[in-house]
């Protein structure tokens, strides 16, 4: 084989420097660059979620303030046997109220759903329609805020009048302190 002139030198010198570029690039560069690009991505992502978060936080922390006045209102203290016996005297104290006469009261188990406390009780009443939802809207009311589940009435007998007897079944909600 014979020796390369100078000028073949040189071109073939071009092509292997042409080549070496163009290998360092799709090699090397252009991973570099993508990888480069992802992470800022990444960051840029990141940074999107982290003022996401704080505005969650700001915005957990004006909730928490809004509604601090309820959380104080529905807090219960005691066990889950003081609730109800609290419930029974407020509702014995509502009834007092209209010189209503409790013929039966039975609290019902305590049911936890996460943190929250729901406490039922059932009552008979003997009352008038009308003194019995006076006592129900009072019940509803600041600072028992009783909800009614359900009503059955029956009445006791026709000399009685008006007088029904009221089957009623209440139920509130109490937050830990």
């Amino acid at each position: 084989m014979r020796a390369l002139v100078r000028r073949e030198k040189i071109i073939l010198l071009c092509c292997v420097a042409t080549v070496a570029v163009y290998l360092v690039t799709e090699g090397v560069v252009k991973p570099f660059f993508l990888k480069l690009s992802s992470v800022d991505a990444q960051v840029t992502a990141a940074v999107h979620q982290l003022d996401k978060d704080r505005r969650v936080i700001a915005k957990a922390g004006q909730l928490n303030e809004r509604y601090a006045f309820y959380r104080a209102k529905f807090a219960s203290k005691g066990s889950d046997e003081a609730v109800p016996m609290a419930m029974i005297a407020q509702i014995e104290a509502a009834a007092g109220q209209f010189k209503m006469k409790i013929a039966d009261i039975k609290p019902k188990t305590v049911q936890r759903v996460d943190q929250l406390r729901i406490c039922s009780v059932s009552l008979v009443i003997a009352a008038s329609l009308k003194d019995l939802i006076a006592f129900v809207e009072v019940l509803q009311r600041d600072p028992f805020y009783f909800g009614v589940d359900d009503v059955m009435a029956e009445r006791l007998s026709y000399d009685d009048g008006d007088m029904l007897s009221f089957r009623l079944s209440l139920t509130t909600l109490a937050l830990p302190e």
